[in-house]
């Protein structure tokens, strides 16, 4: 057992090491102000708005939709073009996720894990078709959806408040507008490979905006 000498030597010993993490910690958040040492921030501090915010959290439904759709298009489409862009979509959606739920993570933004509602309705209309039937839909919702994340990424690239939600923005953004070509193509094959037949209305309502008129096509 140890005598009084040595129990005032341990307690002291212990005062010291449990004052000098207090001291730490102190000087580490508030008290290195008053010391004038630079405050070191959170990895979630940053210069984020909530129009990032709203971004980070569309962006990561959006490429969780995208995993889910092309993997219902390996299984039920009948074209192989459609077949190749789920596949497509599989691979480069899924790196993006990876890339999401980093950057959320750093901003301290919750993103879900889960299909939105809408995407969701989507997931299940879809899974109801199949063969050319379920081709045209999801190409429909593919052009659609592309559409409005390939504007949705410009504006944040070129608008975003934080750097790395920019960054992010505009590193993906090629991409987009990559998946948004091909989208197109395979629409305007799977229309033309129906021409004799009835076209599909979806694909042609949803292309209809990126094809320019006659009237425009004279003027020029």
């Amino acid at each position: 057992m140890m005598n009084t000498f040595e129990k005032i030597i341990c307690r002291a010993g212990l005062g010291l090491v449990l004052g000098g993490v207090l001291l730490s910690v102190v000087l580490t958040q508030d008290g290195a102000k008053a010391a004038g040492w630079p405050a070191q921030s959170s990895p979630a501090a940053s210069n984020i708005t909530p129009t990032d915010k709203q971004f980070i959290e569309e962006a990561a439904d959006g490429e969780l939709a995208e995993v889910e759709l092309g993997k219902l298009a390996l299984r039920k489409a009948n074209s192989h073009h459609v077949k190749d862009f789920g596949q497509r979509m599989i691979t480069d959606h899924s790196a993006a996720n990876q890339q999401i739920k980093k950057l959320a993570a750093r901003k301290g933004v919750s993103i879900p894990h889960d299909l939105g509602k809408d995407n969701k309705m989507i997931r299940d209309r879809l899974e109801k078709l199949s063969g050319s039937q379920f081709d045209n839909a999801y190409m429909a919702e593919m052009l659609k959806d592309h559409k409005k994340d390939v504007e949705s990424f410009r504006q944040q690239s070129r608008g975003a408040n934080d750097n790395e939600v920019k960054n992010f923005a505009a590193r993906t953004f090629p991409t987009l507008q990559s998946h948004l070509k091909e989208a197109e193509m395979i629409a305007t094959d799977l229309t033309a490979g129906h021409a004799r037949k009835k076209p599909s209305a979806a694909i042609a309502q949803t292309h209809q905006s990126t094809m320019p008129s006659k009237a425009a096509t004279k003027a020029r």
